[in-house]
């Protein structure tokens, strides 16, 4: 059911911010979140309190960045600096604050998704010291993580075609639209399949204080996707502004690896 509500925070976050400032304001928050579980929870060792302190912080730091570089904030500066106001395009001030109402319910969205994320190693960390479940692997853990996938998959599919037909008094075009939408559904979990197995086993070696966000560094990709193949973010300072956000929340990841290894 975690997975359930991350998953389902992390669409509506990109629906409302884009993937570029989603995905970065979820993982930067996921990243403190798990490296918190880590050393609060489990007392896994840090080599400083002081650097992963300030870690977390420039984490924060990287995501408020990144949360307002896909507003009009950047072409406000912008305009400023360079005294013009008719070098950008400006909206009008209604479509300012819808703008402006949708981009809170997004972040509020990408933090709870990012706190949902960094708390998705628990229940793994919890059976890997547990001595009920001692001399199992990693594999069977991900083989009943998998088997709950389904599950879960069946009775949210069953639960999504009670509504459309509550709403449209018919399931025709529910079956249209899940058909149209099965190879990207399909193509997007193999991804995030693989990409889970190999999370599981960094957080196995490395901890979840270290091994986990670590794995949430493909901001940067995420952000070039959402910016060159999505164009969102079309205007430069806006592009600039993001491309520093995605630096400082990659040296806030460094710095957090460098406050996990002893």
């Amino acid at each position: 059911m975690e997975h359930l509500r991350r998953t389902t925070t992390c669409f509506a976050a990109i629906q409302c911010l884009g993937l570029a400032t989603a995905i970065a304001v979820l993982a930067s928050t996921g990243m403190w979140t798990s490296f918190l579980w880590g050393l609060i929870k489990f007392g896994e060792p840090v080599s400083s309190i002081f650097v992963a302190a300030l870690a977390i912080g420039v984490l924060m730091l990287g995501s408020s960045l990144c949360s307002i570089a896909n507003t009009e904030l950047p072409l406000r500066w912008w305009r400023k600096s360079n005294k013009s106001s008719s070098a950008m395009p400006q909206r009008p001030v209604k479509m300012q604050r819808a703008t402006m109402r949708i981009m809170a319910v997004g972040l509020g969205c990408a933090v709870v998704g990012g706190f949902l994320d960094g708390s998705l190693m628990v229940p793994y960390k919890l059976f890997q010291i547990s001595s009920a479940f001692a001399g199992c692997s990693t594999f069977a853990y991900l083989a009943v993580f998998g088997r709950a996938l389904i599950g879960v998959f069946m009775a949210m599919f069953l639960i999504q075609g009670i509504v459309w037909r509550l709403r449209t008094g018919s399931l025709q075009r529910f079956f249209v639209a899940a058909r149209a939408l099965a190879l990207p559904g399909a193509t997007s979990g193999a991804l995030w399949a693989a990409a889970n197995v190999c999370s599981v086993h960094a957080s196995e070696y490395l901890g979840v204080a270290l091994g986990f966000p670590l794995t949430q560094t493909n901001i940067g990709i995420n952000a070039m996707l959402g910016i060159l193949l999505f164009n969102e973010m079309p205007h430069k300072p806006q592009r600039a502004l993001c491309g520093t956000a995605i630096i400082v929340i990659l040296l806030g990841a460094l710095l957090l690896a460098r406050a996990g290894s002893v």
